[in-house]
């Protein structure tokens, strides 16, 4: 497992000197979080990166049935998010202040684009660290999505093959075996409703397509139009993840 073998680099901690070079970027001043405050939730978008200066957070998730499981922990020196954070996407994760609370600085996406650039080692730290986060999500469970549905029918396989695409963590639940009929029934659902995509803040969609799908996860970008982008990257693969996010830490519109 990731966690197990590459925790330090999932988690990594930014040297005194890193740290005070960082601020130079942070998007608003430091702020003080209460014990077990919550930061961010599962199916948030468009939110701060934080990095820790004192105290802890605990990074927790959560599926679409509301099973949870903590991810990690982090203290001075470490930071939150991961993928979702530079492109825009609803968060997977749910980080809470630790018991002592903590105080951190912001970095809304601008701001850690021009912190990613303008220094290699964080820049390249900080990157593995989203990267890993998200592939040790995929690895994990009670995270992500869950699909109750025939496991071998052409619906199901199709959306399986959606949310695999876009390296996006799911779970599925046979909806012939004994947890799926018992969810089928307090679902109320019909066979023809099958598959169901229950996504990760309860949102129950029934036999989604899959524009219904990604809007429901929040992986449908916001394309305004008449804009101009400068990369189009086709294919959700480790390479097509991988420059995905790298085009993006450079500012690039994506």
């Amino acid at each position: 497992m990731l966690l197990d073998d590459r925790l330090a680099q999932i988690v990594p901690t930014l040297t005194p000197a890193q740290i005070q070079f960082a601020l130079r970027f942070a998007s608003g001043p430091e702020r003080r979080f209460a014990p077990d405050e919550k930061l961010l939730d599962v199916g948030d978008r468009d939110m701060a990166v934080w990095l820790v200066v004192e105290g802890g957070i605990v990074a927790s998730r959560r599926d679409g049935l509301g099973r949870e499981g903590i991810f990690a922990t982090g203290g001075p020196g470490q930071f939150s998010g991961e993928v979702s954070d530079l492109a825009g996407h609803a968060s997977l994760a749910m980080v809470c202040a630790g018991p002592n609370g903590y105080t951190a600085y912001p970095f809304d996406l601008p701001h850690l684009r021009a912190l990613l650039i303008s220094s290699a080692d964080i820049g390249e730290l900080m990157m593995r660290a989203f990267i890993l986060r998200r592939a040790a999500l995929l690895e994990g469970d009670s995270v992500g999505s869950v699909i109750l549905g025939e496991a071998g029918s052409p619906a199901t396989v199709g959306l399986r093959g959606l949310l695999t695409r876009n390296s996006y963590p799911y779970s599925l639940i046979d909806a012939g075996g004994t947890e799926g009929k018992a969810l089928v029934e307090r679902l109320g659902v019909q066979a023809a409703d099958l598959p169901i995509l229950i996504c990760p803040n309860g949102t129950v969609l029934r036999r989604p397509s899959d524009a219904e799908a990604g809007v429901g996860l929040g992986i449908v970008p916001d394309i305004k139009p008449g804009t101009t982008y400068d990369v189009i990257v086709v294919g959700a693969g480790p390479a097509g993840l991988a420059v995905a996010v790298y085009a993006a830490s450079e500012g690039l519109p994506l």
